[in-house]
């Protein structure tokens, strides 16, 4: 070991502590550790110097005849340096209690000459630096956590809650020491518990992933929560805990439905309007016609739809369409184009119609919507003037 800086050992005891063992330990550590003493009868615990120590031996009958509890020194020692414990088997319940606070290791002082302690020391020290990694990540974790508007809890496999983040909290109107430790089974009613309860339990180490909608009815609010569960295995395949995320999807489940009852309304319009409608798709199929546009066109949606528009006009309003098409590509609109259709019947209907493109459906695909007006229904001297101008208006898309 020569070469390498020592391992500070800081020995605290008592008078009657079997120091003789740790100092022949040392010894044989061939300069590996250095030994500092201190007895607990001359030092108060709580202010002791761990400056240039690297790890703590504790002799628990020292802290027992100071009526020193080990449990309680968690933040004036265990936190700050690595602890191994040192006793008789008398004292194995106060050792236990240590170790749960936070002290790394329990060694029989009988049972010492059989360790290399220098093994020991460097085992306490990795033990120590793994948790004090894990309780700051953990910190960082919960203070990312308890920062988020999503509602976080963690719950065990029978339901009973680990952790609750405050969000979560003021969801339920409670505090969140009062929530840490009850079982859901006492914060809902029967039957949402059996539900949640079969969500658990569907999950696997292959799927341990589930999400669904919650929605939640206070008086004459609605509420809407997504939730995502996560569960977590050990290498058995034994489910350890399960972790689930709230998010308050309100605004967008009222956005959807406001557009849902605005494409409704607009169908109901598009059908019941008292002018003839049709939508076509980017190469001039017929998407969808109204009930006007079938009426005047004496025809049968099935019989329409996947046609092509072209279909419709007649050949004297068809010479011109390729630059109405081109100024709708260009502008997004036309307006007020003269042309002729010729129904399923054979009639033919003078029509003045417009065009906007750029309407997209929930698809993101370009569809055009054409409004026509009827005119053969105009009266006789208007009907008249319409084919006095007709000429000049198949010409239109010149002047457009």
């Amino acid at each position: 070991m020569s070469g390498h800086i020592p391992k500070s050992i800081l020995f605290i005891g008592y008078p009657g502590s079997d120091i003789g063992r740790v100092v022949q330990q040392v010894r044989q550590s061939e300069g590996a550790l250095s030994l500092n003493h201190i007895c607990l009868s001359t030092t108060d615990i709580h202010t002791i110097s761990l400056d240039h120590i690297d790890v703590v031996l504790l002799d628990v009958k020292a802290l027992q005849l100071h009526d020193i509890d080990a449990d309680e020194l968690g933040d004036a020692l265990y936190a700050h340096i690595p602890v191994i414990l040192l006793g008789d088997s008398s004292d194995a319940s106060t050792a236990l209690d240590a170790i749960k606070a936070g002290a790394q290791d329990w060694i029989l002082y009988e049972n010492l000459p059989n360790y290399s302690l220098v093994n020991t020391v460097q085992s306490a020290q990795r033990s120590y630096t793994a948790h004090r990694d894990l309780v700051v990540n953990h910190a960082r974790y919960q203070n990312v956590v308890e920062d988020q508007a999503e509602l976080i809890y963690r719950c065990l496999p029978d339901c009973t809650l680990t952790f609750v983040n405050q969000a979560y909290a003021n969801y339920l109107g409670k505090p969140v020491s009062e929530l840490e430790g009850r079982s859901f089974s006492q914060l809902t009613v029967p039957d949402e518990f059996e539900r949640y309860q079969n969500q658990i339990c569907a999950l696997t180490p292959a799927f341990p992933t589930s999400s669904y909608e919650k929605r939640i009815v206070s008086g004459d609010d609605v509420h809407w929560i997504h939730w995502s569960d996560r569960a977590f295995f050990d290498s058995n395949g034994i489910m350890l805990e399960v972790q689930s995320i709230g998010t308050d999807v309100t605004e967008i489940r009222c956005a959807e439905q406001e557009a849902l009852d605005s494409k409704k309304r607009f169908q109901s319009l598009y059908q019941n309007a008292p002018i003839m409608m049709q939508e076509l798709d980017i190469r001039g199929r017929i998407l969808s016609v109204n009930r006007c546009w079938l009426e005047i066109m004496d025809a049968k949606s099935e019989d329409v739809l996947g046609r092509h528009a072209f279909r419709y006009l007649h050949k004297s309003s068809r010479k011109n369409i390729s630059k109405v098409l081109q100024e709708l590509r260009q502008s997004g609109n036309v307006r007020n184009i003269p042309c002729r259709y010729v129904s399923e019947s054979g009639r033919h209907i003078n029509v003045t119609a417009s065009a906007t493109m750029d309407i997209k459906d929930e698809y993101q695909n370009i569809r055009i919507l054409v409004v026509s007006n009827d005119t053969t229904r105009m009266p006789d001297n208007m009907q008249s003037e319409f084919r006095r101008h007709q000429p000049t208006f198949d010409d239109t898309s010149r002047r457009h």
